[in-house]
């Protein structure tokens, strides 16, 4: 199978110059974990939910990363991943799984003449995998409530007792 048959082609793509804030908007709104980094229509790097959500920043100028850099002042430039990781839409899964784990890296970028065409998650290849539809879309979390507003756990308490023994089971 090739990446052309599994890879996502409706991609969300984020400016070099936008904000972390703007980036992690376009991730939770259209429930991606990768954003191509565009400048002028050119694929210039990718910017991952890991890279933005890091509480400190390495200084790319001394390599350090002991001082801590407000994401306010950021911008995705300042935080993308510039050395791409691409292949061509006919390569095969195989290649693709190889790649992603050889470098351990979560997504690798699907070119063709030099044109950004799709995008292939780590996730992609586990759904595939798992017998999933491709395109299939996941169910929006939702958080449980207990209907009377109260929690569960504080309001009441329960007794489980085994039909082994009489007294509560620990």
């Amino acid at each position: 199978m090739r990446l052309a048959n599994v890879m996502k082609t409706d991609l969300v793509t984020v400016a070099r110059d936008a904000t972390i804030a703007h980036a992690r908007l376009l991730m939770r709104l259209n429930r991606v974990s990768h954003l191509p980094v565009v400048d002028d229509q050119k694929l210039v790097g990718v910017v991952s939910e890991r890279d933005i959500r890091a509480p400190f920043i390495r200084d790319r100028e001394n390599g350090s990363s002991s001082a801590i850099v407000w994401f306010d002042d950021l911008t995705i430039g300042d935080v993308m991943t510039q050395s791409l990781v691409t292949l061509p839409a006919d390569s095969t899964i195989r290649e693709a799984a190889s790649c992603l784990r050889d470098r351990r890296i979560g997504c690798i970028l699907v070119v063709e003449d030099a044109r950004l065409v799709g995008l292939v998650t780590t996730a992609d290849l586990l759904d595939l995998l798992a017998g999933h539809r491709q395109g299939r879309t996941r169910a929006p979390r939702r958080r449980w409530r207990h209907p009377e507003g109260e929690d569960p756990i504080e309001s009441q308490t329960v007794e489980v007792r085994s039909s082994a023994t009489s007294g509560p089971v620990v």
